[in-house]
């Protein structure tokens, strides 16, 4: 079955991915082709979720990718994570009050965020700035869905990226903005102690920028 298929390409994408190593590029050519065949055995399906995982699993590689060039990596991820992006916001049918489109489709716009965030070209306040956008879309997105740990991550983000606004701004609007994020982020992060650890860290940074 095509929809099973692709879910486990992309699983197996994803498990190779967490093994890469700098120097192995026979290895990365590997993943990038599993990506690509999970994506080509979605393509023979209907299920929009499976297929906006894949994209979203696949952007992600290619902006932390070790290999190629650096902005054609993460203008590739822009193009996979906006077509992901696209598959729900474009298709009338999708259901955007279910829990699982909800969660995939805050994803989605969660990886955009940190692709924009991380590119190499373009003003710098302005990637920021739609950065920032992107992850407000994810939290809207997500609705009511219950998922703490992706609404914290989500508000964590929001954190350091308005601190990177008030600090090269000193807007004091943005110093507020990501006050918030950071104890949103505390709250729904407790369970999670990499992540909460950065919600900390992230506030007492926030306050010793304030203090000087």
């Amino acid at each position: 079955e095509p929809e099973a298929r692709g879910r486990a390409l992309t699983d197996y994408a994803n498990t190779m991915s967490r093994l890469r190593t700098a120097n192995d590029e026979e290895h990365d050519e590997k993943i990038l082709a599993t990506y690509q065949e999970a994506l080509t055995t979605f393509g023979m399906e209907t299920s929009n979720v499976g297929r906006t995982q894949a994209l979203n699993s696949f952007a992600i590689y290619l902006n932390e990718r070790l290999h190629g060039e650096r902005a054609a990596n993460q203008e590739r991820a822009l193009s996979l994570i906006q077509e992901a992006i696209d598959l729900f916001e474009g298709e009338e049918r999708a259901d955007k009050q279910n829990d699982l489109v909800c969660r995939t489709l805050a994803s989605a716009y969660l990886a955009k965020s940190n692709i924009i965030h991380q590119r190499e070209v373009g003003d710098e306040h302005e990637s920021v700035s739609a950065a920032i956008n992107s992850l407000h879309t994810a939290l809207d997105r997500l609705g009511h869905a219950v998922d703490n740990q992706l609404r914290g991550i989500i508000n964590l983000n929001l954190g350091h990226f308005n601190l990177e606004l008030y600090s090269m701004t000193d807007e004091v609007s943005k110093a507020r903005d990501a006050m918030y994020a950071y104890r949103e982020a505390e709250a729904l992060l407790q369970p999670f102690p990499q992540e909460y650890s950065q919600a900390l860290l992230g506030t007492a940074m926030l306050v010793s920028e304030i203090e000087e």
